[in-house]
């Protein structure tokens, strides 16, 4: 997949810029381990970053404050993260208009074309993105980027899921 394609939409909305020491960032994963190491790598870089634990909880809470970014993974076991992304998509009154980054551990799967077609700002693949990269990428989509690729994406293999 070619990760540098423009979605559609994005042409009329314009893209947003966010100071990364003045951002706040909801981590969706479900996998607890995960989603600790993530929030201290994130949180140790400087950066603002708070944890939901599943589908419901992600939108319940961005229903009840504004996040700059929303990390999101894929597969959660009550609502996806492609059902989390409708949502949003949907409602953008209710759950604010985050930049999304997908979180997943499969390349090539049919469910980043999906999110990307509905909107997502992009997608990081867990297993190629090292700690030294995720907080360098996480920055890069807030100053404006998209569809940003870790520039570290093959040597690193930082998957959390051990």
């Amino acid at each position: 997949m070619d990760t540098n394609q423009v979605n559609p939409t994005a042409a009329t909305t314009p893209i947003k810029t966010i100071v990364p020491e003045k951002a706040t960032i909801l981590l969706a994963e479900d996998e607890e381990d995960a989603r600790l190491i993530y929030i201290d790598i994130i949180k140790d870089n400087g950066l603002n970053i708070e944890g939901a634990k599943n589908g419901q909880s992600t939108l319940d809470m961005l229903a009840t404050k504004k996040y700059d970014l929303l990390l999101l993974d894929i597969i959660m076991p009550d609502i996806d993260g492609i059902s989390v992304l409708a949502d949003i998509k949907a409602e953008p009154e209710k759950y604010g208009n985050p930049i999304v980054v997908m979180l997943t551990n499969i390349g090539g799967d049919l469910a980043i074309e999906k999110a990307l077609a509905i909107g997502a700002d992009g997608y990081m693949l867990k297993s190629e993105t090292d700690p030294q990269e995720l907080t360098k990428t996480i920055r890069r989509y807030l100053e404006g980027e998209r569809h940003v690729r870790p520039q570290n994406n093959v040597t690193g293999n930082f998957s959390p899921r051990l």
